[in-house]
């Protein structure tokens, strides 16, 4: 019993020996590397672990409604994810979607330079100066922005 104890670990411990000497060593394609120049050990900062686009503060989702009095409407809708986007535009007798629709929530995105941190008032008010609308005949006005980051925007107001 003891003879079969005492073969077994040395066929283990010869084993053992084998596949550590023939491992890949440096030189052989397969090899891992080692050079430091060449390893990254940069942690991925917050939007990378999440998998969210974009640099921090970037507008990753818009969708404003603005209802008016007499039943015209302000529909945007945009949404980024990873390599794709999706993006519909109707306002003022406009409609739009897909690339068009992307240039002028582009546009719009720009001219409100938006921030997580903007006071809701101003944000409306900078909305309804780019539209040309009046706070009177605002019915109801809705808006949600995701900032890459995980910042949030949301306004929801029947009045303005």
């Amino acid at each position: 019993m003891l003879s079969k104890r005492l073969g077994l670990f040395l066929s283990m411990m010869l084993l053992s020996v084998m596949i550590i000497a023939c491992g890949p060593q440096a030189d052989q394609p397969g090899a891992p590397v080692e050079d430091e120049e060449m390893m990254d050990e940069t942690p991925l900062d917050e939007t990378e672990q999440e998998g969210e686009v974009g640099d921090e503060g970037e507008v990753t989702k818009l969708d404003l409604e603005i209802e008016l009095e007499d039943d015209e409407v302000v529909d945007i809708e945009f949404e980024e994810e990873w390599d794709e986007t999706e993006a519909k535009y109707v306002a003022a007798g406009e409609s739009f979607r897909g690339e068009e629709a992307r240039e002028r929530i582009d546009e719009l995105i720009n001219t409100l330079e938006l921030t997580p941190d903007m006071e809701e008032d101003q944000v409306i008010d900078a909305v309804l100066d780019y539209f040309n609308l009046d706070r009177e005949n605002v019915v109801e006005f809705d808006m949600e922005v995701a900032f890459a980051g995980q910042d949030r925007l949301e306004i929801d107001r029947d009045q303005v």
